[in-house]
C-alpha cells in the first residue's frame, strides 16, 4: 500500500562501489550494475503499511541489509533479514516484534562493536544489535518511541549513538552497549515525531 505522498521508491539507494541496491517495498528488492542492468531482485519481503515503504537497505562487504518492522499481522511478520551483494541469496532472517497498531520506517546502521559488526535497528520497543554474519541477537536496550510514526534513523560518531524518540532525543555509548553498564549518557525532552534523521557534525547533533 501507499499514500499519496509516499511512493515505493522513497527508500534511499545504497551502493557497494560495484552495484546499486535499491528497495520497492511490494514491488522488490533489486540491484543494479553501474549501467542500469538488472542483476538481480527478490520480492518475499513485501513491506506492508498504509504510508507506503520508508526503510532504506545497507550494505557492508558482501551483506545487504533490510529490516521490516510492520504492524502485526497473522500472514506477515516483522525482520531483520541478509542477502549476499553478489547473487541475491538469502543469508539470514531474524524476526522481530511488531507493534500492535503502527509500521517503522527508519533505516538500520551497521557499526563495528566488541569485536563483531553490529547491524544496529531502532524499532518501537528497543534499540537491538544483530550479528551481520548470522542475523544472531548481540543485545537490546529497551527504548519505547511512545508516539505513531518511527521515521528517524539512529547516527553514530563512532563513539555515541543518537536516538530519536517521539517525545525525546537520547546519546548512548556504544562501548557499553551490550554489557552490563548503562549505555544512557543523556537525553533531552526534544519531540521527535515524524523527524528527520539527525546529522553529526563535528560534536554537534543536528535535527529539524
Amino acid at each position: 500500500a501507499q499514500s499519496r505522498t509516499v511512493t515505493h521508491a522513497s527508500p534511499t539507494p545504497v551502493t557497494d562501489g560495484e552495484r546499486i541496491y535499491g528497495y520497492f517495498g511490494e514491488d522488490g528488492l533489486m540491484c543494479v550494475n553501474s549501467a542500469g542492468k538488472l542483476l538481480w531482485k527478490r520480492t518475499e519481503l513485501l513491506f506492508r503499511s498504509e504510508h507506503g515503504v520508508g526503510t532504506s537497505p545497507v550494505a557492508k562487504g558482501n551483506v545487504l541489509v533490510l529490516v521490516n518492522d510492520m504492524k502485526e499481522s497473522r500472514n506477515l511478520r516483522s525482520c531483520v533479514a541478509a542477502f549476499d551483494c553478489v547473487s541475491g541469496a538469502p543469508l539470514w532472517k531474524t524476526e522481530r516484534k511488531s507493534h500492535q497498531a503502527y509500521a517503522a520506517y527508519d533505516t538500520p546502521l551497521i557499526q563495528a562493536l566488541n569485536g563483531k559488526e553490529a547491524v544496529i535497528v531502532h524499532g518501537w520497543h528497543d534499540v537491538k544489535g544483530y550479528d551481520l554474519k548470522t542475523g544472531e541477537e548481540l543485545w537490546s536496550f529497551p527504548i519505547a518511541h511512545e508516539g505513531m510514526h518511527l521515521v528517524a534513523s539512529p547516527v553514530t560518531d563512532g563513539e555515541r549513538l543518537y536516538v530519536t524518540g517521539a517525545k525525546q532525543v537520547l546519546a548512548l555509548d556504544l562501548s557499553k552497549l551490550g554489557t552490563s553498564a548503562n549505555p544512557l549518557l543523556w537525553s533531552r525532552p526534544i519531540p521527535g515525531e515524524k523527524s528527520s534523521t539527525p546529522v553529526v557534525v563535528a560534536g554537534l547533533v543536528f535535527l529539524v
